[in-house]
């Protein structure tokens, strides 16, 4: 499907492919219905030569605008706590020379009130001119360029093997001159380069400066209720640009991530060890019952973890229907080791580990990834947080205010969804999806209890780690660590969730901001590996069957099928039939 016949060259194409004019800067004001202000800042930039698309640079420029899109949302993210600007989108996007016959554009997107415009610019600026003046630091630098990496490999993991990704990476090469390398083999040259951090982070500082510099190509526009004049974004942009510029920014770091561990006491040590057959890992149940999974794989020098404890949101007394999704963000909410949770995990993502906490219904993991030199702060961290936690209530607010932002507009697709849950199971508590109203007083309290709870008995559970480390090297190290988790030495029983879904033929219909077709399907399955298998076999029966179709009558479809096991086994099919146009 890569393959294309070689083809002669047309005369007469305009060798400008589409580019506009740079002649900014541009300030726009607009008015619009939406709930919210919307802020763009962008960039065009010359798209990149043609004899040069099939060499390195294209690369090399898209990895630099993601980091760039990383660092910049991370301040901009920071600066509007500090504030207290709330928000509902923070988000970046690069469009390369391989997908535009045009210029390139860098853009940063930003969704807050309306009476919180003013500060919004100035914040965003602030942060743009700050990077433009090269105030990045090696230790911010390669905490981005980790992030960007691993964005990219999430993105292999993830993506669909499907003909229509081949068909557009084809047309980009015939049209852009784009070459045909896939995301993995980018990894691969990126990962294989033997550059000095601040030798890169030269070159990142100066292409990041001549690109966000030249103003010739940038647009600043404001749509909202009540819109701010075009001259007084200008002001604004120009005011906190010019402080920026004149202020070096600084970033406090601190060993907040260590916490005091006691001795290890004596005669501590494995009591049992032994081999799963199924997955050949080893299991080692320490004198104080926690437990350790080890898998030895080629993992290029990372450790990959998940601390998994018996207990979610169901366990929580009182929870209100819509509540159970927030409590993964509870962790950032509390103070760790004494200083906040945002920063505790921040100043870990900065010294190469990344740990994510998610709370399901019936568990809670936090799981993550470091280098396996950094081995001993991955364990003094999962001890911080098991440990050194508690309830911070200065940050709640803020976090309620974004969160209803976020959520009262949300995407069309995310509605939809969280209205068909609430009607296949009206009296679902244990819903996933989020409600904001039903962030009460309450929700910290409630969220520590839970990981209280979980915490003092962490031998009801088990910590996975897979990487490339010798089991004896590994085991040593963790003597050094596990017996500073609480543990309660007995077990506990899984937690039963009761509720009734309907039954019956329903039909529904939701004003939204487009419009769509949901056929949903909900029945009892057992679920076994046979059947796991041939739900997703027939999955992909029904996209294909139902493309043509579909296309010939203007629309496309999605097809989603999934097995659950709460409250009962059973399984979900969901069509949606979309198109653009009114039908």
């Amino acid at each position: 499907s890569l393959m294309v016949n070689a083809m002669p060259s047309v005369e007469g194409i305009d060798e400008t492919r589409g580019e506009r004019t740079l002649n900014g800067p541009a300030f726009q004001s607009d008015t619009h219905k939406g709930n919210l202000a919307a802020l763009s800042f962008e960039w065009q930039f010359p798209r990149t030569p043609d004899n040069l698309m099939p060499t390195v640079q294209p690369v090399l420029m898209e990895i630099v605008m993601d980091e760039l899109g990383i660092m910049a949302t991370g301040r901009i993210r920071e600066n509007l706590r500090l504030m207290d600007i709330p928000y509902s989108k923070l988000a970046w996007k690069f469009i390369p020379s391989a997908r535009t016959s045009g210029n390139e554009i860098f853009a940063i997107d930003l969704m807050c009130p309306d009476d919180k415009v003013e500060g919004a610019v100035g914040v965003v600026a602030g942060a743009l001119a700050s990077l433009a003046s090269a105030q990045a630091s090696v230790r911010e630098f390669v905490s981005c360029k980790d992030a960007a990496v691993a964005m990219m490999s999430s993105a292999v993991e993830t993506q669909e093997k499907e003909n229509a990704a081949y068909i557009d990476r084809c047309i980009d090469a015939i049209l852009n001159n784009a070459p045909l390398s896939s995301t993995r083999q980018k990894i691969d040259f990126y990962a294989s380069r033997v550059i000095e951090d601040e030798t890169e982070l030269n070159l990142f500082n100066s292409v990041v400066s001549a690109s966000l510099l030249d103003f010739s190509g940038l647009t600043v526009s404001c749509r909202a209720t009540h819109p701010v004049p075009t001259e007084r974004i200008q002001e604004l942009f120009h005011q906190a640009w010019d402080k920026a510029q004149s202020q070096v920014h600084s970033r406090p770091y601190s060993n907040v991530a260590y916490s005091d561990l006691p001795p290890v006491p004596q005669k501590f040590k494995v009591v049992s060890s032994k081999t799963d057959p199924t997955s050949g890992s080893s299991i080692w149940i320490f004198s104080n019952g926690f437990t350790v999974v080890y898998k030895k794989m080629p993992t290029e020098g990372k450790l990959y973890c998940s601390l998994v404890m018996n207990g979610g949101f169901g366990n929580i007394p009182g929870l209100v229907q819509g509540e159970g999704a927030f409590y993964s963000d509870y962790l950032n909410l509390c103070m760790i080791n004494g200083c906040r949770g945002v920063d505790f995990f921040q100043a870990l993502q900065d010294d190469g580990v990344s740990l994510s906490p998610e709370v399901s219904l019936a568990n809670t993991k936090i799981s993550g990834i470091a280098p396996a030199e950094k081995f001993p702060l991955l364990m003094n961290a999962l001890i911080s947080i098991s440990n050194c936690r508690t309830l911070d209530a200065e940050e709640y607010p803020f976090y309620r205010e974004c969160q209803q932002l976020i959520h009262e507009p949300s995407s069309s697709d995310y509605r939809r969804m969280s209205e068909i849950d609430r009607i296949l199971c009206p009296d679902n508590k244990f819903s996933v999806y989020a409600d904001p109203h039903a962030l009460s007083e309450g929700f910290l309290n409630k969220a520590e209890s839970l990981f209280g709870e979980l915490t003092a008995k962490m031998d009801d559970g088990a910590l996975v780690i897979v990487g490339d480390i010798s089991e004896y090297v590994l085991k040593k190290e963790l003597l050094g660590y596990v017996h500073c988790f609480k543990t309660a030495q007995k077990a506990f029983p899984r937690s039963q969730y009761r509720y009734q879904p309907v039954s019956g033929t329903s039909v529904y219909t939701v004003e939204g901001d487009s419009d769509v077709v949901d056929i949903v399907i909900s029945a009892p399955y057992p679920m076994t590996s046979d059947n796991i298998i041939s739900s997703s076999v027939a999955e992909l029966l029904l996209k294909r069957h139902l493309a043509a179709p579909m296309a010939q009558a203007g629309f496309s479809a999605d097809v989603n099928m999934a097995i659950t096991s709460h409250p009962q086994e059973r399984i979900n099919l969901r069509i949606s039939a979309s198109r653009d146009n009114a039908f």
